[in-house]
């Protein structure tokens, strides 16, 4: 009788532990001091926790005021004060709006001397409204004070898309990847001094044997918390990396989305009237990533695979672009809508999630609308 209860007991209990383990969505291992999370499903399933206001939306195609009329914005960045700095690229220019989205003014023109700009691809704001710029073409970061008068340039690789600024005032730069001949043994992430002194580099690239692979298969999104903690979302990647500010990396993060990594599109094809044809498919994980006020970590991502007539056709609507929302702990909270209508076209042009300060996300549309959105995270 005793060994019958017993067994019944061990058959509740291993009930119990395998129907837990097929509702957990997600799991989590130690290896070497390091998190790998790998989510399986949202933690609050379809329940809406957290939401994407509208509050504004700054530039019009449509307008005849010329600081409003935005050509190719490519980044977006808000200083203290709550004013809204946009880096108008083509127009070579930077324009500074208040918290209201009323234009206040800009600075910055064509050229390659002081001040001047050539194809100016990242901005970045620090805690003395000092304005840094890289400039893509001039191969530099260019500061500039509250006034908008250049007061010192960097020297940096023209490989590089974008740079983030730590709290600590030094300077993230990502590893070239553009480059023809591409290094798998270098670092992912660099670090520099205001005077453009290496501090740091660190993380591991991964290696394909791809030659498009090779080439953008390690390229990422990146921002950091106010510890200075960096987190990196892979765009060709199913992977989402946090390091703390000495470079240790201490969180992996994956999630199933229904597809897997695979080699870039076939080569580009020109046509007889001079479009661009992408050929094949590919595989998008990441498209920009922030870091909220609580610490969450919000991420663009895809729900299926990009086919050659998503990036090819220009005037239809896509869908399978989602919002994923993590804890500060890599586990997946939700998926939300991504907040707008989105044509795809070429998917490296589409809008992205560029920035977060406190509750506020911003999105610039650099291609479709020419303009910069502005949502409130709200609290459901």
């Amino acid at each position: 009788m005793r060994l019958k209860y017993t067994l019944y007991v061990l058959f509740f209990l291993l009930l119990l532990f395998f129907c837990s383990k097929s509702d957990q969505t997600y799991t989590i291992e130690m290896k070497d001091g390091v998190k790998y999370i790998h989510n399986h499903a949202p933690l609050w399933g379809d329940t809406l926790k957290v939401a994407l206001e509208f509050v504004q939306n700054i530039g019009d195609l449509e307008t005849e005021d010329e600081n409003y009329q935005l050509y190719y914005p490519m980044d977006v960045a808000r200083d203290k004060e709550g004013n809204i700095y946009i880096l108008d690229s083509f127009n070579f220019r930077v324009a500074k709006f208040n918290s209201e989205g009323e234009f206040l003014t800009s600075f910055g023109k064509q050229g390659q001397g002081p001040g001047e700009l050539s194809f100016p691809m990242a901005i970045q704001i620090d805690d003395n409204c000092n304005t840094y710029i890289f400039d893509k073409l001039n191969s530099r970061i260019q500061i500039f004070d509250l006034e908008g008068k250049p007061v010192k340039s960097i020297r940096q690789s023209s490989y590089l898309t974008d740079f983030i600024l730590l709290h600590s005032g030094n300077i993230l730069t990502s590893a070239p990847n553009e480059s023809k001949d591409i290094d798998t043994s270098m670092p992912l992430v660099y670090i520099y001094d205001q005077n453009g002194n290496a501090v740091n580099e660190f993380g591991k690239k991964k290696f394909y044997k791809n030659q498009q692979m090779k080439k953008s298969g390690n390229s990422y999104f990146c921002v950091s918390d106010q510890e200075d903690n960096i987190y990196l979302a892979f765009n060709l990647r199913n992977c989402i990396e946090k390091y703390a500010p000495d470079g240790t990396l201490k969180m992996r993060v994956e999630r199933d989305l229904g597809f897997s990594e695979s080699p870039m599109f076939d080569p580009l094809t020109i046509v007889t009237d001079k479009r661009v044809v992408y050929t094949g498919k590919i595989n998008v994980f990441s498209m920009g990533i922030g870091v909220d006020f609580k610490n969450r970590i919000w991420v663009t991502a895809f729900n299926r695979t990009l086919t050659e007539e998503d990036l090819n056709e220009e005037d239809t609507i896509k869908d399978g672009i989602v919002i994923e929302v993590y804890d500060s702990g890599g586990i997946l909270l939700q998926r939300i809508p991504f907040p707008f209508p989105v044509r795809l076209k070429a998917y490296d042009m589409m809008p992205q999630l560029k920035r977060i300060y406190g509750d506020r996300v911003y999105f610039v549309d650099t291609d479709q609308e020419m303009c910069v959105y502005e949502y409130k995270i709200v609290e459901k």
